[in-house]
Order: C-alpha cells, then sequence, then structure tokens
C-alpha cells in the first residue's frame, strides 16, 4: 500500500447498502490512510459532495434513477479534477470507453474476496496521491499569482478605499474563492461594518449583523478573528458553528469561510473575510498564504493612512493663522523651515524671503534666546513664552512661542508655533489701567463677556450686592434680577447694547439675602476692532435717595389722603398744618383751622392753662386718650380718639394730634355689647369666625354641647366637630352659600371631643362690615339630637303599630271565621224543626265557642305584649336569674312539669326579663309537653345566659324561622312567644340564638352584644 501523512477521504456510492456498507468496511481495514462514507444513490452523493469535502468517490455504475456514468457527468460539472473510480460488477467495454471519455479516473470491476478490496484501496490511494499533488502544484501557483497581484495594488495605491476594493476584487477572482470583503469596527465598537466588496455576494452581508461581542452573532470567523487578532476558519459551513447565517451562505453557495485579521504593529485596521465553494478549502498552506496576505494588507493600509495624515498636518500647517517654524539648534538658530503666517508675522514677503534669516535675527534681547533654547535642550519643551521680537520691517511686537525640542536621523532640531499677541498686550495694558481705575472707584463695576458671563466684578460690588467675586464670576447679571422688571424690561435693554449703544436706567435688584435695592445704572459695550466681545456696567447704588423719595411721596399721599385727622401745632396753640379729614371732622375748612386756638376745639383743655399743659410733655412723648370735639358748623359734640406726640425739630417744639371719629365705634361697641350679653345668655350655641372660617368667638352653650373649651377652639375652624357624615359636597354647598352673603340653614351632625355625635339645627349668616364687606360669619346651633332620637322611635312604634295591625287583622281572621261558622251552627240547632234542643250539642258548641274566644284574648294579650317589648329597656339592674326565673315558673300553669336553675347575676329590666322567661317556659311545655324538665343556667365563658329542655328540640332547618311573629308548630299556638323573648332580648342590648341542648332539646343562649346594643 501506498503511504502518505494525511488520511482521505472517500465517499462510495452504491445502491446496495449493505455492499456499500461491506465494502468500506474492508476499504478502511486494508488501508489506515482511508476514511469511507457511504450513499445509496447519485443523487444523495451529489449532496454530500455538495456539502462536504472528498478526496475521491466510488461509484456504481447500475443504479435506479441515475447510473454511475450519469453521476460521474455531473460530478464533473462542479468537481473536474476530483478522482472517481467506476467500481461496477456488469462491465463492458462500451461503459469503460464512456467512463473514459467522461473523464473517470479509473474503471474497476467487482471481483469476489478480500483481492478485489485490496486492489480497490491501492487504485484509491494513488488516485489521491496524484489529486493531491496537482492540487498543490495548481494551489501554489494560484497562490503565488494572488501574492503577486495583490502585492502590486499594495505598492501602487495611495488610499486606503483603494487598497481594500482591489484586494477584494482579486481575492474574488481567484479560485476557489467566490465572495471577499473587509470589514472594521463601526461607530460604536461593538459590530463589524463592511468597507469593501467583491464576488458573488448578492447583498449577503444586507441581512448579516456581526457583532463583537460573545453573544451568537460573535461567534463566526469574522467576530473571532476581530476578539482574537488571530485568524478564524470555519471549514465546512453546513456543519460548523455558523448560526445565523448558514441558510443565506449556503443559498449563495458559500461552503466554507475564513478571516484573517489586517495588522500592523498592532494596530487593527480590519479583517479579510474569504467565502469558497467547496468545504475544506483552506488547508494550513492556504491559511498561511491568506495570514501572509492579511499582514501586508494592514501595512499597507497603515503606511497609506501615515501619507494621509502627513499631507493633512501639511495642509493643517499651511493654513494655520499662527506661525509654525523648524530651526536648527546650533548658535544662530537657522530657520530650515516655515510656513506663510510664520513670514507674514515678520513682515517678510514670502516663505522663501524668511528662511534667509536666522532665528537670532528677530531677537531684540540675545537673552531671551539664550533662555529658550537653554529651557529646550533640558526639559525639551517650552510653552506660552512671551517675548519682545522685531520684524523685518522693524517694528517691535510682542509674540507667544511654544517649541519642543526634536532629534531626527539629520540632526537635532527645535520646532515652534508663534503667536502675535501685540494686541492682546497692548488690551492688557489698557485693562491694567482701567481695573486699577475701577478697584479705586466708589460705584459698582461688573465686567462680562459678550454672552453676558461676568467675568470680572470689584470690591463695591461684593459690598453692594452680598456675592464674592468667586460667587459671581462665571454666572450672569440675572442672578441679581429681582422679579420687579419684566421680560420686555431685559429685552429692550439687551436690544441697546447689543447694537453698540449705552444704555442707562435706574434697576431693581436683589442682594443675595434678599434684600431690594435700586441701581442708577450704566451700561456700555466694550469692542475690539469694530467687535464687541464684552460690556461693562457701572452701579450707582440709589437705594436710599428712592427710599427717601419714596416715604416722602407715601407721607404726602397718606397725609391727605388719611381718614384721620392730623395736624401739627406749635408752643402758641395755633396748627402749622391740618389736612382735609381734620377739617371736615371739626366742621369747618382748612384754613379757618389754622387760625382757632386748640383749645377752643377740645372741650377738655383750658385755655389759660395751655402754657402748663405744653410744658407737662417730654421730648418724644406719646399719649392717647380719648376726648370730645365741638363742631364749628353745628356745635355737636363729636367723641374722638386722639394719640398726640411731642417732637422737637431744628430746636422747635410742636406737637403731632391725630383724631379719628369715635361715634361708630362706639355705638358698635354698646350694640356688641348688648348683642354678647344675649349670646351669652342664650340656649343656643354660638360660633363668630373671621371669613377664612377661624372661630373667633364661641359661648358658653357652645362648650357645652361639644366639649372643647373656648381656649381650645379659638383659633381653629368649626372643622373639628365634624363627624365624618357629610361629604365634602355638603361643605362645598355651605361655604358657597355664605359666601354668595346668603343665610345657609340646615340639619348637621357633629362630634364631641369624646368621640359621640350630635345632631344640630344650623343657621349660619354672613357678618358685613361699613363698605359692605363679609368681615366673618355667625353659626347658631339649635341642639335637636332628643327631638331626632324620638322622631326615630315614634317612627320605629309607627312601624311596628302597622305590622302589628296587619298581623291582627290575619291572625285576628280565623279565629273570627271559626267563631262565625261556630255561631251559626249554633243557630241551627236552636233552630230545629222540631223545635227540641240537644242540650249536649248546645254545651260542646259553647266550649268550642269558647275555646276559639279564649284564643282570641291569648292572641291579643301576645300582640299587647308585643307592642310593649318594642319599647327600650329603662331600668337595668343586677339582677338574680335564680329569682327571676322562679318568679316567672310560678306564674304560668305548669303541669307536672320541673324547672332548675343555676344561679348567677344579669345586668337587666327584671319585668322584662320575668316576661322574656315565662314565654320561654310556656314555649317548652307547648312543644315539649306537660313533664318537660327547664334549666336555666349561666353561659361557661362570656357574659350571659341559657334556658334549656329535654324535649325533642328544634331542627336545624327551623331554627332561623322561630323568632318570626306568627311562626309555631302547635296546634294552639300563637306564633309570637318566641318573637317577644327576641325583642325583649334585642331591648336589653343581648343576641339571642338556638341550639340543640346537653339533653337533645332546645337551647336558647342569650349574650351581651354591644353590635346588638348600637343597633337598639
Amino acid at each position: 500500500m501506498a503511504e502518505w501523512i494525511e488520511s482521505g477521504r472517500v465517499l462510495h456510492v452504491d445502491d446496495d447498502s449493505a455492499f456499500a456498507a461491506l465494502t468500506a468496511e474492508y476499504l478502511e481495514r486494508t488501508s489506515d490512510c482511508l476514511v469511507v462514507e457511504t450513499a445509496t444513490s447519485a443523487s444523495e452523493g451529489l449532496d454530500r459532495l455538495d456539502a462536504e469535502a472528498f478526496d475521491c468517490v466510488v461509484s456504481d455504475y447500475q443504479m435506479p434513477g441515475q447510473d454511475g456514468l450519469a453521476f460521474l457527468e455531473t460530478v464533473r460539472e462542479a468537481h473536474d479534477d476530483l478522482p472517481f473510480i467506476l467500481f461496477t460488477g456488469t462491465g463492458s467495454e462500451n461503459v469503460a470507453s464512456e467512463a473514459i471519455a467522461g473523464g473517470v479516473t479509473d474503471y474497476l470491476q467487482k471481483r469476489a474476496g478480500t483481492e478485489g478490496y485490496e486492489l480497490l484501496a491501492n487504485r484509491i490511494e494513488n488516485a489521491i496521491q496524484q489529486y493531491r499533488a496537482t492540487r498543490r502544484a495548481a494551489t501554489l501557483d494560484r497562490i503565488n499569482r494572488l501574492a503577486r497581484d495583490v502585492e502590486q495594488v499594495l505598492v501602487r495605491a495611495e488610499r486606503r478605499e483603494e487598497i481594500e476594493r482591489r484586494v477584494c476584487e482579486i481575492v474574488s477572482d481567484t479560485d476557489p474563492y467566490r465572495f471577499a470583503w473587509i470589514g472594521a469596527r463601526g461607530p460604536e465598537g461593538t459590530t463589524v461594518e463592511p468597507r469593501a466588496t467583491a464576488g458573488i455576494e448578492e447583498q449577503y452581508l444586507d441581512d448579516v449583523e456581526i457583532t463583537i461581542d460573545g453573544s451568537a452573532t460573535a461567534q463566526g470567523p469574522t467576530g473571532r478573528a476581530m476578539r482574537t487578532r488571530e485568524p478564524a476558519v470555519a471549514e465546512t459551513i453546513a456543519d460548523d458553528d455558523y448560526d445565523p447565517w448558514r441558510a443565506d451562505a449556503l443559498e449563495r453557495g458559500y461552503r466554507a469561510s475564513a478571516a484573517v485579521p489586517l495588522l500592523a504593529d498592532d494596530t487593527l485596521y480590519g479583517v479579510l473575510n474569504v467565502y469558497a465553494d467547496r468545504a475544506g478549502a483552506f488547508d494550513d498552506r492556504e491559511l498561511e498564504v491568506l495570514e501572509r496576505l492579511g499582514r501586508d494588507v494592514g501595512h499597507a493600509i497603515a503606511r497609506v493612512e501615515r501619507l494621509r495624515r502627513q499631507d493633512r498636518y501639511e495642509r493643517i500647517v499651511e493654513h494655520l493663522p499662527m506661525g509654525v517654524y523648524r530651526v536648527e539648534s546650533d548658535a544662530a538658530g537657522t530657520l530650515v523651515d516655515a510656513n506663510a503666517a510664520l513670514a507674514d508675522i515678520f513682515g517678510a514677503d514670502s516663505v522663501d524671503a524668511i528662511l534667509d534669516h536666522a532665528a537670532s535675527d528677530f531677537y531684540l534681547d540675545a537673552d531671551d534666546r539664550a533662555t529658550l533654547c537653554r529651557e529646550l535642550r533640558a526639559e525639551g519643551v517650552v510653552q506660552d513664552a512671551e517675548l519682545r521680537q522685531e520684524t523685518l520691517d522693524g517694528d517691535r511686537i510682542w509674540v507667544s512661542v511654544t517649541a519642543i525640542r526634536t532629534e531626527t536621523e539629520d540632526g537635532v532640531y527645535f520646532d515652534g508655533v508663534v503667536r502675535d499677541i501685540t494686541d492682546r498686550k497692548r488690551r492688557e495694558r489698557q485693562r491694567r489701567q482701567f481695573r486699577s481705575a475701577v478697584e479705586h472707584a466708589g460705584h459698582v463695576v461688573l465686567i462680562t463677556d459678550a454672552d453676558g458671563t461676568i467675568s470680572y466684578v470689584n470690591d463695591t460690588f461684593e459690598a453692594v450686592t452680598g456675592y464674592t467675586a468667586t460667587e459671581a464670576i462665571g454666572q450672569r447679571p440675572s442672578m441679581l434680577q429681582s422679579g420687579e422688571h419684566d421680560e420686555a424690561f431685559y429685552r429692550d435693554l439687551w436690544s441697546t447694547i447689543g447694537a453698540g449703544e449705552v444704555w442707562e436706567g435706574e434697576v431693581v435688584n436683589e442682594r443675595k439675602n434678599g434684600d431690594r435695592y435700586v441701581i442708577d445704572q450704566t451700561i456700555a459695550p466694550i469692542t475690539e476692532d469694530g467687535d464687541t466681545v464684552g460690556f461693562v456696567a457701572i452701579n450707582r447704588d440709589v437705594t436710599a435717595r428712592k427710599e427717601r423719595e419714596l416715604n416722602l411721596t407715601f407721607l404726602k399721599r397718606a397725609i391727605d389722603q388719611a381718614g384721620i385727622g392730623i395736624g401739627t401745632y406749635g408752643a402758641d396753640g395755633y396748627a402749622t398744618y391740618v389736612n382735609e379729614r381734620l377739617a371736615e371732622l371739626v366742621g369747618t375748612d382748612r384754613e379757618d383751622l389754622r387760625s382757632r386756638h386748640m383749645a377752643t376745639l377740645d372741650t377738655d383743655l383750658d385755655r389759660d392753662r395751655f402754657r402748663e399743659y405744653w410744658a407737662s410733655f417730654d421730648d418724644g412723648e406719646r399719649r392717647i386718650y380719648e376726648t370730645h370735639v365741638e363742631r364749628v358748623d353745628t356745635g355737636e359734640v363729636v367723641p374722638v380718639e386722639v394719640v398726640t406726640s411731642r417732637v422737637t425739630i431744628d430746636g422747635a417744639s410742636y406737637q403731632v394730634n391725630t383724631l379719628r371719629d369715635a361715634t361708630a365705634r362706639k355705638r358698635r361697641k354698646r350694640n356688641l355689647e348688648q348683642f354678647r350679653s344675649a349670646v351669652e345668655h342664650a340656649g343656643h350655641s354660638v360660633i363668630i369666625t373671621d371669613t377664612d372660617g377661624r372661630m373667633e368667638y364661641v359661648n358658653d352653650a357652645f362648650e357645652t354641647m361639644s366639649g372643647y373649651s373656648a381656649a381650645e377652639a379659638i383659633g381653629r375652624t368649626p372643622a373639628i366637630v365634624r363627624s365624618g357624615e357629610h361629604d365634602e359636597a355638603f361643605y362645598r354647598d355651605l361655604w358657597g352659600t355664605i359666601l354668595d352673603g346668603d343665610v345657609w340653614q340646615g340639619e348637621v351632625t357633629n362630634e364631641r371631643k369624646d368621640g359621640t355625635r350630635y345632631v344640630v339645627d344650623q343657621t349660619i349668616a354672613p357678618i358685613f362690615d361699613d363698605c359692605g364687606d363679609i368681615s366673618g360669619f355667625v353659626a347658631i346651633n339649635r341642639d335637636v339630637t332628643a327631638l331626632k332620637e324620638y322622631e326615630r322611635e315614634l317612627e320605629a312604634q309607627n312601624d311596628r303599630l302597622k305590622r302589628y295591625g296587619q298581623t291582627v287583622a290575619h291572625d285576628l281572621r280565623n279565629p273570627l271565621a271559626l267563631l262565625d261558622a261556630e255561631l251559626k251552627q249554633f243557630q241551627a240547632t236552636v233552630d230545629g224543626t222540631d223545635e227540641s234542643v240537644d242540650a249536649d250539642a248546645v254545651r260542646l258548641l259553647c266550649t268550642d265557642i269558647g275555646a276559639t274566644v279564649d284564643r282570641m284574648q291569648t292572641l291579643i294579650d301576645d300582640l299587647l305584649a308585643m307592642a310593649e317589648q318594642g319599647q327600650r329597656v329603662l331600668d337595668s339592674e343586677p339582677t338574680s336569674i335564680e329569682a327571676i326565673a322562679t318568679d316567672a315558673w310560678s306564674q304560668i300553669d305548669t303541669a307536672s312539669a320541673t324547672m332548675s336553675v343555676e344561679d348567677g347575676d344579669v345586668d337587666a329590666d327584671p319585668d322584662r326579663l320575668r316576661e322574656l322567661l315565662s314565654n320561654l317556659f310556656r314555649n317548652a311545655i307547648e312543644h315539649a309537653g306537660n313533664d318537660v324538665h327547664v334549666t336555666v343556667r349561666p353561659l361557661d365563658f362570656t357574659e350571659g345566659f341559657a334556658v334549656e329542655d329535654d324535649g325533642p328540640g328544634i331542627p336545624a332547618d327551623e331554627r332561623e324561622d322561630v323568632f318570626e311573629r306568627g311562626f309555631t308548630t302547635a296546634e294552639a299556638g300563637t306564633g309570637f312567644g318566641l318573637a317577644i323573648v327576641e325583642r325583649i332580648a334585642h331591648a336589653h342590648g343581648w343576641s339571642v340564638s338556638v341550639t340543640e341542648g346537653r339533653a337533645g332539646g332546645a337551647r336558647f343562649e342569650f349574650r351581651v352584644d354591644d353590635d346588638v346594643s348600637e343597633r337598639q
């Protein structure tokens, strides 16, 4: 057998599956280098060839559907050099001739025994060796051609896009590749996006998403190559982990794919992705070539990227608005290179003109250059060095130099950037001068940039506004806005200064502590070369002056319009000033009033003793008193309230008097005292509130009714007595009525301080002041709780009487009908035609009639008892169960029945409890018989008692009905006994239930129940 290192994969196609399996077994046993797969038809074989890589095909000739020659022809269409051995059981020269013409590799007839399989294995090995040798030669030629074509592109290309496009085109045109593309990281760094494509694509990448993370879309060759920076291969797309792209790839004829990173100096420029039309296309040699190709492409991309950056740098330098230079590090600093901006700065006509000079030609002070060079040699860099230099025209300028020390193969150079800062230095000097003036100014000065951002404030700003310079700089002047001015005000201000004009005006600002102040402000633009670069504002604090002006204006207006009389008097007792109201108060005009002495107006003053009165005042003393003035026009004496003060102005004493007419106040005071007296002694609750509903006054009846003291209530709203009975709509309607000035009346359920409820008949009326405005409200509340309770009891009583009347009508109808029938029968007996009367019949009828009458009497008694028991229990007291039970037992016909009692106390009305027990005892005898035994005992674990008998008991399905009026199972019963029992129990606040007694009879249990008590 031939020997080789790699095993060969063989596809044996035979419609006899058993023979195919046997052949595969013998071939693998005969040769260690063969791996045999089987297929039972030509179509299955084609599918396997399409999905997998094989080194040889062995096929039977006679097969259903498609014979071996047709199969050979189909295989040659896709695989023109793949070894194909026709292994047939029935051969002929014609078949052999056609097979050779069709391109068969070998033709062999099946033989019996192992010799045939050994011969077949030998033929297969020879065919595979020759096939691989041919493929290697072809591959080497293809690889060399591919490398040569790509190398030519890489050498000539000047742009990255050209490299990527041409590489994809060359690779995709080389067998067995069908498609190639180059991808790189997307903008977000998480996906791979195509940069160039070529080959049989047909929008393949439109439906493909490739990521670089650990998700399913990152597990293909592209994602792995991007993450690992190593080549990645999918040898068989049909079998490998190629989801989610497998279906689209197979549809386009892709059977294997590889991805190689494009690397240069540890920089990843992307991934080259190659798709082949057969599985297993990427062996080690193929992958090695592609990896080398990827490195070459990466270095080519790096080269053109460097050239692109260099070109862009050169263009940037050429168009920079600042000078750029390179000088030698020699003593003179010979200029090696410069841009046009540097020539312009130093007054040269061109770059060539400035290159004729050395750097030292431009320095005014040689020490400056020496210092700069020394720092560059020591530190390697100098930043923003400001130097005085001289242009070729002899002008002196200021420049800012930033330079670095650069070492190259050619030597050591100083590279730098030069900016002309002459104008800036001039502005700085001007600003220093201005700043000095500003710092010593007595007004607030602030400077902003063109956007209004504060860049400077002086010390006076800090003193006036309360903001430090640190807090203000970087903010806008709007930080001082007080809200006094609207947006239109500030729009006009900015429009003025934005147009380059000066704005002047008064502004109300706000200090840091919230206080307001007024400034007289001037704002002017700061311009440079005709452009506005900022603004300066000078503010003079005029707050004190404005306050004085405002106060004086207000004082004049207040004095003239005051509702009180105001006058100032000198030591002689005559007025120096009076307002109109004072003249009206005394019934004259202001001129006449100035001619009258103070004592002629005040009835309590004696003019002869006026000097003593004047001398009795100390400077600054203030007196308040009530007196009377006599009107000049009518002589009417008017009560007034007087406030008088002594002041000294310029050494002279004056008296300032204010007079208020007290007539209306005194009348209101008198009326109020009368009203208060009436309210204090009223039997109803009275509340007075302000317009917000806060209580200002409550009388004693309110304290008694609500439980809140006046001290607890005043200052709070009537909501403290709300019970929750009424909803918000109820109170909205109430407030709507009284706020409209109308009177509200209605019933309100309130809650006392102790939590109990009460009902009031309430009337609320608004209180109006002299101007007709509502100044408060008064509420009068009449407690109708007892009345409402009585009304409820009457309604309940009427309801019971109605039901009782209906029951009486129903229950008396039967015995009356019976009585009527018996009377008719009695009449018939007496009126017999033989004029004889049967005495026994008459006696029997009389007995029946008497029984009917007795039944009616019992029924009427029970109905009356029902009506009585409907009333409340009024006299509850601790009561002995034994004593009441014994008394009740003695009052009924017990026949031979017996009773036993276990004593205990219960809080009950004795008479009502006796009636309850009597009805229970009668019920027991009627339903359980004359020999029944009745037991009365307290409950074991709760407050209450039980009554039970040893009779037949009450069926469970009837226990809910036994307390219904008229319910009875006894022939002579009325059905009211247990209804009376239930009503008496409920009147006591007890619950009653029926259960089975210990002896199996009926057991009635009575328990104290708060819920029942609340319902009563």
